[in-house]
């Protein structure tokens, strides 16, 4: 039975990850910096990603780590210290431990405004506009250099969501007549598959780091 690491698991997606790794009957751990986070079967562990000496041991004994955790808005303080120097020191003490694989949440804003319709996902470059985005990019680097996994969805919605569909049900109550063409397109997904793909990218067959 794997060993597996969860942060962010009190928030939005983490929360399926954790019921998804259950689904899979793996043995599983959940970081918390704020409040534990109660599961049955769970250890929760104590770690603040902006103290990087408050991540020490939490890696050991783990097989695969599946970084949800983020800071989102906020002062470019905030965001360098949980995105970008937090994942470095959670990947560094992940290394130091021995984890096999590390599988990192991140978001299609790291490419910035544009519609890219006709182009493949490996012709896309990245171009990052807010301070939350570049910094998430730069948590995609400390992963990408250690040989870890990146997944990269633009609109999560389903149970839990707070954002995706109540904004929508709120930009479609307030439009002063119907919406002509419907030629829009947007990259959305369920929850619960994102959560399938983390699970699966971290469990997968494959090289360790």
């Amino acid at each position: 039975m794997l060993t597996v690491l969860i942060t962010g698991a009190s928030g939005f997606v983490g929360g399926h990850v954790v019921r998804e790794a259950e689904r899979r009957a793996a043995g599983i751990r959940l970081l918390s910096h704020r409040r534990p986070v109660r599961r049955s079967g769970a250890r929760c562990l104590r770690g603040d990603l902006t103290d990087p000496g408050s991540l020490r041991g939490v890696c050991d004994g783990v097989d695969v780590l599946i970084h949800c955790a983020a800071q989102i808005g906020g002062t470019k303080a905030a965001n360098e210290a949980v995105n970008a120097d937090g994942t470095a020191a959670l990947v560094a003490e992940a290394r130091r431990a021995g984890v096999r694989r590390v599988v990192h949440l991140s978001t299609a804003s790291v490419y910035g405004r544009g519609t890219y319709r006709g182009q493949r996902p490996e012709e896309l470059v990245r171009n990052p506009g807010s301070w939350t985005s570049r910094t998430r990019a730069a948590a995609e680097d400390a992963v990408l250099s250690a040989g870890g996994v990146v997944l990269r969805p633009h609109l999560v919605y389903g149970a839990g969501d707070t954002w995706v569909g109540p904004g929508m049900a709120r930009v479609l109550r307030r439009l002063p007549g119907t919406v002509a063409g419907w030629s829009a397109r947007m990259s959305m997904i369920a929850v619960p598959d994102l959560a399938r793909a983390l699970v699966g990218a971290a469990f997968a067959p494959g090289t360790a780091l």
